[in-house]
């Protein structure tokens, strides 16, 4: 469960999530962690392992492959599984990317995406 204490999000970036919203989000203090710096890219790993990774290190999970993620939420969901959040969000350009991504982590916490699945237009 999250505190109220560390109610900031912890974001993990998906293989498809260009490595460079990572760093830029970082440049703004904000704690991101893309799945490129982690180590986790170029192996295969099934969207499950990506989704466990994240909940193993407390983070929310943010990607493009939104049929994948929205089918495994369903399952996580159904198997009462836990995870600390499901960011959706089409392919854009970078800069806007990051724009949104911003503004979504300004004003959004960690207790409101525990467990949730949100689609980010």
């Amino acid at each position: 469960m999250i505190s109220a204490r560390s109610s900031s999000i912890r974001l993990y970036t998906d293989e498809d999530v260009d490595g460079r919203l990572a760093t830029a989000l970082q440049a703004d203090e904000f704690d991101v962690l893309s799945c490129h710096h982690a180590g986790n890219s170029g192996h295969g790993h099934s969207d499950d392992w990506q989704l466990m990774f994240a909940v193993d290190d407390r983070r929310a999970i943010l990607t493009h492959n939104i049929r994948d993620f929205t089918a495994l939420s369903q399952h996580w969901a159904a198997s009462n599984r836990s995870h600390f959040g499901i960011l959706l969000v089409h392919q854009i350009e970078i800069s806007q990317l990051i724009a949104r991504m911003m503004a979504f982590l300004s004003y959004a916490n960690a207790l409101q995406i525990f467990n949730a699945t949100l689609w980010l237009p």
